[in-house]
């Protein structure tokens, strides 16, 4: 009889003027059953897999929705009523014809744990911010770039 796994994953983050933007993801699967009591190692293994996709999955709409309203400091500080940052009354407003898209870079929190895993693995950073990214540095990873590479690292150690 097959095994059904059901991961979720939901997260929320703050934005100006208590706002908050949130994404969830769901995903069920079907497992054989003789991994639960003949291989727990493989099941934690599929379990890790399915939280780690839903982690991504929730993290690349975040950052899409974030890229959305993200709008550059100088738009907002030219518009009367505004306080500098494109909000205003709690209203997002948008640059007029501009189409461009703001990344959200990685965190301090992140850069250092890239390093501290990449160290610990004796991994090839460099190489792999290139291939698998196209940048030079940690610094130039996005937020979802960043927390996709901490999830690799994590993956791979593990494995």
């Amino acid at each position: 009889m097959p095994l059904k796994l059901t991961v979720g994953l939901a997260k929320k983050v703050g934005q100006p003027n208590y706002g908050s933007l949130g994404a969830s993801c769901g995903v069920e699967v079907e497992l054989e059953s003789s991994l639960l009591g003949g291989d727990p190692d493989a099941f934690r293994a599929r379990v890790r897999d399915a939280f780690v996709a839903c982690r991504r999955a929730v993290d690349d709409e975040l950052e899409r929705l974030q890229s959305a309203l993200d709008v550059p400091s100088t738009y907002g500080a030219e518009h009367s009523g505004s306080n500098g940052n494109g909000y205003d009354n709690g209203h997002v407003h948008s640059p007029p014809h501009n189409n461009s898209r703001v990344r959200r870079p990685a965190t301090p929190r992140q850069l250092r744990t890239i390093v501290a895993i990449a160290r610990r693995q004796r991994a090839n950073l460099e190489s792999l911010l290139r291939t698998e990214y196209g940048v030079a540095s940690p610094e130039e990873l996005s937020l979802a770039e960043a927390s996709r590479l901490i999830d690799g690292l994590r993956t791979a150690a593990v494995s």
